[in-house]
């Protein structure tokens, strides 16, 4: 399933990279588009994205991150909050991200499942998912497919802000009717992040 979320127009690139975890990477800053949802520090606040469609956001938090915390513990819920439009002078900077992961599943080879709708069962053989996100100056794309093969086994803010994505932060997409996202990701590393040849 492929979803393409493009801005209204696109973005310029930012002139200087921006340091993440010491590696030098392309960034963007989409203000026009983005409120901010809260902003504690430099270390822990959230902005809001809007696109061209209009029934889709995009949250990107960065905070402090506990390894006793699920992702979801992150998200805020954008109804408790009044978004704030950023000032002039307010700083937003975002790294451009883009990935495309394979997993196979080889625990769950032989396994056995059973079709809902008529009761008949099947032996998994080969199980594999595919993710794939881009969000740069263009706007986001998410794409993700599960392929199994089976066999039939039986039939208030301070007044400059600073938000540089330069630490581990999280991305959530989600409709905006809806509480819970239909993606999420976490980025502790600029592994994902394109390169700078600044």
């Amino acid at each position: 399933m492929k979803k393409t979320l493009p801005f209204t127009l696109p973005l310029e690139i930012n002139d200087s990279p921006l340091s993440f975890n010491s590696k030098k990477v392309v960034s963007f800053s989409p203000k026009k588009y983005a409120k901010i949802v809260y902003y504690k520090s430099e270390d822990d606040f959230a902005i809001n994205l809007s696109f061209k469609d209009e029934e889709n956001e995009m949250i990107l938090v960065k905070t402090k991150l506990n390894e006793e915390k699920s992702l979801k513990d992150y998200l805020p819920n954008v109804e408790e909050y009044k978004l704030c439009s950023l000032y002039p002078d307010d700083i937003l900077e975002i790294p451009e991200i883009e990935f495309d992961l394979e997993s196979k599943f080889p625990t769950l080879k032989d396994t056995k499942i059973q079709q809902q709708n008529d009761g008949r069962e099947a032996l998994i053989k080969e199980i594999s998912q595919r993710t794939s996100f881009v969000l740069d100056h263009k706007g986001a794309s998410r794409e993700s497919e599960t392929i199994m093969i089976g066999q039939s086994w039986n039939c208030m803010f301070p007044e400059k802000k600073v938000m540089k994505f330069d630490k581990p932060f999280a991305v959530y997409l989600k409709k905006k009717k809806n509480i819970e996202p239909y993606f999420a990701t976490l980025f502790s590393t600029a592994e994902f992040f394109k390169p700078s040849s600044k």
